[in-house]
């Protein structure tokens, strides 16, 4: 199934509580902390491309790239007008291949739990390392184990004019593996409602296999947060934030 080939239109209001321009000032102030002043910047699976925007407000050069075709002209739409204009690729992360180097990426909103083979993750990593000049600095976030579990049997809905949405979530804890059922419902003319059902698959990782798998693909791991203010974790923490760098 290509995930978000329906939910594109609507992603932007499911995620209404993302808050790009917090998570664009946290990326320049950890890739300041670190070295990187400006130059090229690249979101993995940057989607409907508003954390894309909010960077090159900020001044960065943007590329960014997605595996879905529908999210991606959503995203070309919203950054049009921009100068200079962010280069969008339709690419599997996995597959990452870019011409010329970056100085920094992001890969934002757990996207990496998407790579539920390691080997994928594994091979993300290295592709992005040979696209990164030396010192580069890659910001990413991820859904811990205990956020899976915490939300395992949850569901919600969320509802808008004319549509509403509503997920299962699902969580195996012996393959790490996490599946969120989503159904869109579009209400037709005649009040009745057409629906549109995605699955999404993701996995938890435990945080020491990000740092051996970024340790073997080049990089340093410089810090671990809690929170977008850049706070330690903890134990129940359920997102992370982890930035690293590409070495000589």
């Amino acid at each position: 199934m290509n995930e978000y080939a329906t939910l594109a239109e609507y992603y932007d209001a499911i995620q209404f509580d993302a808050d790009y321009k917090s998570y664009a000032a946290m990326a320049r102030r950890v890739f300041r902390r670190y070295g990187v002043r400006g130059g090229t910047v690249l979101e993995v699976a940057c989607g409907t491309g508003s954390l894309t925007l909010e960077l090159a407000k900020l001044g960065y050069d943007m590329i960014g790239c997605d595996l879905s075709p529908d999210m991606l002209s959503v995203a070309q739409r919203r950054l049009e007008g921009i100068e200079p204009q962010p280069l969008l690729i339709c690419q599997d992360m996995a597959e990452l291949e870019l011409w010329g180097q970056i100085d920094g990426a992001v890969c934002a909103l757990d996207s990496v739990n998407y790579l539920t083979d390691i080997r994928r993750l594994r091979r993300m990593f290295r592709r992005l390392a040979k696209a990164m000049r030396p010192g580069g600095v890659f910001l990413f976030d991820i859904k811990t184990v205990a956020w899976f579990e915490e939300l395992d049997g949850v569901s919600s809905v969320w509802e808008e004019d004319g549509w509403f949405a509503a997920w299962q979530y699902a969580y195996d804890r012996r393959a790490c593996r996490a599946l969120n059922a989503i159904d869109l419902f579009l209400e037709r003319e005649d009040g009745t409602y057409e629906r549109h059902s995605e699955l999404h698959e993701q996995r938890g990782y435990a945080l020491e296999t990000f740092r051996e798998l970024l340790a073997e693909a080049g990089f340093e791991v410089l810090d671990v947060y809690g929170d977008r203010k850049l706070n330690h974790y903890t134990t129940e923490t359920g997102r992370l934030y982890i930035a690293a760098r590409k070495g000589a």
